[in-house]
């Protein structure tokens, strides 16, 4: 017995220190300068909407650089109450699109009142919601989905993630009742969009020497992604407020203590072109009425679009 357990200790050792030599010869090999670190505390900052023009320049850098921006009091409290209100209504069974995790569900919406709304005045030709996409995206962008994800009650944390590999696909979340950190708001670790696989494969291969006593390896993943300030919290959030992101960038769902409520959050998914796969190419319409509807918005969408467009060009 005490051979055997010699013998498997050894092997261990040797696995170990062959994974430590072939990634320090990695490492090695990409790079040999440390990366410059950037304090990120000023992606949390919240913006106001001035009603100028400038507002999407300095929007748009914003997040860019960032990838997440927090959006104070942007879109209207009580259309979005009305949405609220109707949202038990739509058949979650039918109108259920694509899977998420940790209890969340995502559905597609009828195009339909009080729903509808949300294209036409969130995201009409002349709205500053369109507007700061078109900003971030350029001229070519088009509506990814159109969705309300609810986090049902007692929704576990989720694992940090990343949405999409690729560029050019944004989500606008929009809270439709106020969100505070124990009701399932998403973490997101700023400017990580912008990060190749090399940078996210070395912070998961230093999770594993970095990892704090009485810590896990997944919070340790978590710590060390969002270290700089980069750790930017959805909430608290009122009704009005909407947090924009760049799919690219690692993020978790947090957990909810709710035992009597279901979180809801208004989702529209954005990309730079049409011919953009979308953020969940996999995801299916179930039913008639559901591709009715996502046919419907898509529609609205680009007829709004075409019409902020031809008015831009206008103004040059």
């Amino acid at each position: 017995m005490m051979i055997r357990l010699f013998v498997v200790a050894n092997v261990a050792f040797l696995l170990m220190s062959f994974i430590i030599i072939a990634t320090a010869v990695d490492d090695e090999e990409e790079t040999t300068t440390e990366e410059p670190i950037i304090d990120a505390t000023f992606c949390g900052e919240h913006f106001v909407d001035d009603g100028t023009d400038a507002f999407f320049d300095r929007a748009a850098k914003h997040f860019n650089e960032c990838g997440v921006i927090k959006l104070k009091g942007f879109f209207d409290k009580e259309l979005l109450k009305s949405i609220h209100k109707a949202g038990p209504n739509v058949d979650r069974d039918d109108m259920r699109f694509g899977g998420l995790r940790a209890r969340r569900i995502q559905m597609l919406m009828p195009y339909q009142e009080p729903f509808s709304r949300a294209a036409t005045e969130f995201f009409g030709p002349k709205s500053r919601g369109l507007a700061l996409a078109h900003a971030v995206l350029g001229p070519r962008f088009a509506l990814d989905f159109p969705c309300l994800v609810y986090a049902l009650t007692n929704a576990s944390k989720q694992d940090v993630h990343r949405d999409t590999p690729n560029d050019g696909s944004i989500a606008i979340s929009i809270p439709l009742q106020p969100l505070h950190e124990q009701f399932a708001p998403i973490t997101y670790c700023a400017m990580t969009h912008k990060w190749t696989k090399e940078q996210s494969r070395k912070v998961w291969m230093d999770s594993v020497w970095k990892q704090e006593k009485g810590e896990s390896l997944q919070h340790s993943v978590e710590r060390l992604l969002c270290q700089h300030g980069r750790k930017v919290i959805g909430a608290p959030l009122d009704v009005g407020d909407a947090v924009m992101y760049n799919h690219k960038a690692y993020h978790w769902g947090m957990q909810s203590t709710e035992l009597e409520q279901e979180r809801a959050v208004l989702y529209l998914a954005f990309k730079d072109t049409p011919e953009h796969a979308g953020v969940q190419p996999s995801a299916q319409e179930r039913t008639d009425e559901a591709r009715k509807a996502r046919k419907d918005w898509d529609a609205v969408f680009e007829e709004s679009i075409s019409e902020l467009i031809a008015s831009a060009k206008k103004e040059l």
